[in-house]
């Protein structure tokens, strides 16, 4: 593996690492949460240049180049927007926080950085109750079962 390649790795797995332990230590209106944000793009934009130089594919560059920036686009939504954290289980700005919230139990350190990995690498929340609306529901007792 070349270094610069080895660097693009180090630099996505920054990008989700700060997404994680951001929703998984900090309460939704810290000013960390914005504050981190510049190292976020930062990253972005360390890996782009050298994306084709370090896998010599176009693919594989428009590959890692759509990662970096999706990272960072799952931050803005997890983080800012949707104000996910450890307390609310879920993003705040949700109408199931209710329910959610009266269920809470007290959480560890791993805990945490479960929700908070969770958190910053699913899209579509699959099999929560913050699911992205009008995905079918695949059935985990049927698995030949296809929407």
């Amino acid at each position: 593996m070349s270094a610069q390649l080895l660097y693009i790795v180090v630099l996505l797995a920054s990008q989700v690492s700060l997404n994680a332990l951001v929703v998984a230590f900090t309460p939704p209106s810290s000013p960390l949460r914005l504050a981190v944000l510049p190292l976020i793009v930062i990253c972005v934009f360390q890996v782009l240049p050298i994306c084709m130089e370090a896998t010599g594919k176009v693919i594989w560059a428009a590959f890692l180049g759509e990662h970096s920036i999706t990272f960072l686009v799952q931050y803005i939504d997890t983080v800012l927007l949707s104000k996910w954290s450890v307390e609310a289980s879920g993003p705040i700005s949700s109408p199931v926080i209710e329910t959610v919230h009266n269920q809470r139990v007290p959480m560890t350190t791993w805990d945490r950085l479960r929700f908070g990995y969770r958190a910053a690498m699913s899209t579509r929340n699959l099999g929560t109750p913050y699911e992205v609306k009008g995905v079918p529901r695949f059935s985990a007792k049927d698995p030949s079962y296809v929407p």
